[in-house]
């Protein structure tokens, strides 16, 4: 061999050098935890992420859940982890007009707690029943307890029964373990769950508070029917330094990701995040549990973030925040190329539809809001657009087009021993813009038809200053989106 080097000496250097390239198809969950130290990692399963210490039931996972139940779905995903004290808080709003002889039922944390009105209720018996249902009293002896009364009672840990059997208790002892028919004096009582120690629920008569003592405090809450028992997340953002803080951090530590999604939904932490990812390559994927969204008002989430022409926020309407359609959707589409999918029409796995009347669903379109309901016996995300009224795949094709233009040109520019600045050199990159476009149109982001076209000045016509400065000016290009059909309309005659 070394004869060889000694009659002819080979030099290969490699073209190969790329710059590292953006990902379109994977999700950040930004949330709290305290699963790892560092702001943000990635994961390919949820066993993984049970290995690092999260449990099934904390909001991250079950975010996660959501994102990985699609097929296809995500190869991975990125957790990023929210530094600031945002205790979740959350209202309970009865409608004006109590219905007579209703169940009134909330789901906390799974467990299910209701009351049930009698023929002539008002709002502010509602809002007591819920209260004591989601934030029951120590059980007490020899106290008569009327069916569907809730009490804490028993040790590690302390549990929550609800009376099935009216009477009075025993002097001690009062219920305890986990069956379904407890006796207790002339009471019987069924166990219904541990007791959530740490939540605060308050009667304020219109409506019912509950709310964490801190970030750690996370919950799920959603109503049965929320045609008559509305819900608002009013978290706030966190003070000094809210959610934009929070992604910020993450971003510097990691910033190969591209949909966000949020397990905070409170509003004003929506809005905030709203308002960071407008100044970023990114999309919201955002969900909103609040009720005030499908009605006509204007103070809700989805009226501040269309008022702002937010480009980059997707806001889904959805009762349960215990199923994140939001981060289900982002699953559902970020695998699928830039431009080769509509956002509208798809069957989100692990989300239940939403049963909307008209004229909400006029209040959700006229906001811009997304929503999840059921036509022709299949459920389908409806409309597929950011809040400025911007369809998300037009958003998403347009940054994908312009980071892998800069990816590509720096890829040239690195790999060559140079580019001459003569009219074959523009040519090069000429064609290198050329083929984002061409690529483009094989994803059915734009149409062959008229084909997208690249201009590059003669450089005879560059100014000397220009030259001198290395700089190839007035690169042009046009092209026609693809669109989608979302509609169609057809006319026709029969006759015999």
């Amino acid at each position: 061999m070394s004869v060889l080097n000694d009659v002819a000496t080979i030099t290969i250097t490699t073209g190969t050098k790329t710059p590292t390239r953006a990902g379109f198809g994977y999700p950040l969950i930004a949330g709290y935890t305290t699963a790892f130290p560092e702001r943000v990692r990635s994961y390919t399963s949820l066993s993984a992420m049970v290995t690092d210490g999260f449990a099934t039931t904390d909001l991250i996972y079950k975010a996660a859940q959501a994102v990985f139940a699609q097929d296809p779905s995500p190869t991975k995903l990125y957790v990023g982890r929210c530094a600031n004290t945002q205790a979740p808080s959350m209202r309970i709003y009865p409608h004006s007009s109590p219905l007579a002889s209703t169940v009134y039922k909330l789901y906390l944390n799974g467990q299910q707690r209701y009351f049930t009105t009698d023929v002539s209720p008002t709002v502010a018996e509602i809002t007591a029943g819920l209260t004591a249902a989601l934030d029951p009293a120590a059980w007490a002896g020899l106290t008569a307890y009327t069916v569907g009364e809730y009490v804490k009672n028993d040790t590690g840990p302390v549990k929550v029964y609800r009376c099935t059997t009216a009477g009075t208790s025993a002097a001690a002892g009062g219920p305890t373990g986990t069956g379904a028919a407890i006796t207790d004096g002339t009471c019987v009582w069924a166990y219904v769950g541990p007791d959530f120690a740490n939540l605060t629920a308050t009667d304020n008569t219109t409506y019912v508070g509950l709310a964490g003592a801190s970030a750690a405090d996370q919950f799920r809450l959603y109503a049965e029917f929320f045609n008559y028992l509305g819900i608002r997340d009013v978290t706030a953002d966190g003070s000094p330094n809210g959610i934009a803080a929070d992604l910020s951090a993450i971003q510097i530590e990691n910033d190969e990701w591209y949909g966000v999604v949020l397990t905070n939904q409170g509003s004003a932490v929506i809005a905030a995040a709203a308002a960071w990812v407008e100044t970023q390559t990114k999309i919201l994927f955002a969900t909103t549990p609040d009720s005030d969204v499908i009605e006509s008002g204007s103070s809700d989430v989805a009226s501040t973030l269309s008022a702002a022409s937010y480009g980059r926020t997707a806001l889904m309407w959805h009762p349960r925040n215990d199923q994140f359609a939001g981060a289900a959707w982002a699953g559902v589409g970020l695998p699928q190329d830039p431009g080769s999918i509509t956002w509208k029409y798809k069957t989100l796995a692990g989300v239940t539809y939403s049963e909307l009347s008209s004229t909400q669903l006029g209040y959700l379109r006229a906001k811009y809001c997304n929503f999840y309901n059921r036509l022709a016996g299949i459920s389908i995300t409806q409309d597929g657009k950011v809040c400025d009224n911007e369809w998300i795949d037009v958003v998403r094709g347009i940054d994908w087009t312009k980071v892998r233009m800069q990816e590509n040109v720096f890829s040239v520019l690195a790999n060559a021993k140079k580019i001459p600045y003569t009219d074959k050199g523009a040519a090069t990159i000429q064609a290198t813009i050329k083929a984002v476009l061409m690529e483009g149109v094989g994803n059915d982001l734009y149409a062959a038809d008229p084909e997208p076209s690249v201009t590059v000045p003669k450089v005879a016509d560059v100014s000397a200053a220009d030259k001198a400065s290395r700089l190839l000016p007035d690169v042009e290009f046009t092209a026609t989106l693809a669109g989608a059909i979302h509609t169609v309309a057809v006319s026709g005659v029969v006759s015999v």
